[in-house]
């Protein structure tokens, strides 16, 4: 903790502050790189007395039909993104955090805020505007560019660094990769045939033993019900592990994590049909499917069902001439 509050006071990113009226806990966690850790701090105090800003973030599967007809793509990861954002004058105090050296105010904006996330994409976008759905998919501070030719993709390029070097921001260069055919950005990997979701995530899930408590069913529900667009027939394959997620919320008396951690599921009804449920989750996991990207000149096609329980839907692209 004295290493990362001190970093911090260096990069003039907080400072410390004896007469802060307002203080919540800080708390390290581990990276998912190895041997790295960042310091996060605990608003949930001041979060239920902030009046939330609205911004609608990106739908993914929406957003990916920009990626019709690119072959080549870049990646661009800012350095410890949120620490880049300025945090007003006003709302700094608010934000103050408690350690045994003191109290502490960062000069920037934190990670958990309520309005943390719908900041800082608004200021990504206003920054970018000019190459938004133009070359340039934005999630926070990840960034993804997108072109049909090499001279296209160095052109975007150009432009975005050029914003990049404008507006002061600095990228982490370990993140950051250029020409690819291939791009892991946002769990998916886009590429010129279409999105299908990252291989590695797959195999993690797989990997995961059978859940116990009801906050492990509920990781797994909600990381399938992620994919749900690849995975034909989720909601029929999923309905005895969402039924039994109801049991579980009822029983916790509320649906957030915290809440169901404490609900073991061989209280609540786990009985073998949802083992078998569960395998069969894992399995139509392996078999998830890729998305084409939309072809403009290509004949749309919509099949939909219905029955008591369920309903589904599937487009499909042929040549205009077959």
């Amino acid at each position: 903790m004295k290493k990362h509050v001190q970093e911090l006071i260096d990069a003039g990113l907080c400072y410390r502050n004896p007469h802060s009226k307002w203080c919540s806990p800080p708390l390290i966690v581990k990276k998912v790189e190895p041997g790295d850790f960042r310091m996060t701090v605990d608003v949930r105090r001041v979060n239920a007395q902030t009046l939330r800003m609205i911004w609608p973030m990106p739908i993914l599967e929406v957003i990916m039909d920009y990626l019709t007809d690119s072959e080549l793509y870049f990646l661009l990861d800012f350095f410890k993104g949120y620490w880049q954002f300025l945090l007003s004058l006003e709302c700094q105090e608010l934000f103050s955090f408690l350690t045994d050296m003191g109290i502490f105010t960062p000069t920037r904006v934190l990670m958990g805020g309520s309005d943390s996330v719908a900041y800082c994409q608004a200021t990504v976008q206003e920054m970018f505007e000019e190459y938004l759905y133009n070359g340039l998919l934005i999630w926070l501070d990840d960034l993804l560019g997108y072109a049909k030719s090499e001279e296209g993709l160095l052109k975007l390029l150009r432009g975005v660094l050029k914003v990049c070097a404008t507006k002061g921001l600095k990228l982490n260069p370990s993140k950051c990769s250029f020409y690819l055919r291939e791009a892991r950005w946002c769990g998916r990997v886009v590429s010129k045939t279409g999105v299908r979701h990252d291989p590695g995530r797959i195999s993690a899930l797989q990997a995961l033993s059978a859940p116990v408590t009801g906050q492990d069913l509920q990781q797994f529900v909600c990381a399938l019900g992620w994919m749900r667009m690849s995975i034909p027939g989720h909601n029929k394959l999923t309905q005895p592990l969402v039924d039994l997620m109801e049991v579980v919320y009822k029983a916790a008396g509320g649906r957030t994590r915290r809440q169901v951690t404490h609900v073991k599921l061989t209280d609540v009804g786990w009985t073998d049909v949802h083992t078998t449920c569960l395998q069969a989750c894992k399995q139509a996991l392996g078999n998830a499917v890729e998305l084409a990207h939309v072809k403009p000149d290509y004949r749309l096609s919509v099949f939909t069902d219905a029955s008591e329980s369920h309903w589904g839907a599937i487009i499909t692209q042929i040549p205009q001439d077959h």
